[in-house]
């Protein structure tokens, strides 16, 4: 997955970042019950967004 944002100079910046699903099987469906992703936040911050 990768995250998109055009900062205030008009630049695109693409951060790639991976999402981990955790899913059970219930009554023969998939259920999504929990994920695990990178630090999105500490990156945002690098990059100047946040």
């Amino acid at each position: 997955m990768n995250f998109q944002v055009l900062v205030k100079e008009e630049k695109e910046i693409v951060i790639p970042f991976t999402s981990n699903y955790l899913i059970q099987f219930r009554e023969g469906q998939p259920k999504i019950f929990g994920w695990v992703t990178g630090d999105e936040t500490q990156v945002l911050k690098e990059h100047g967004i946040i």
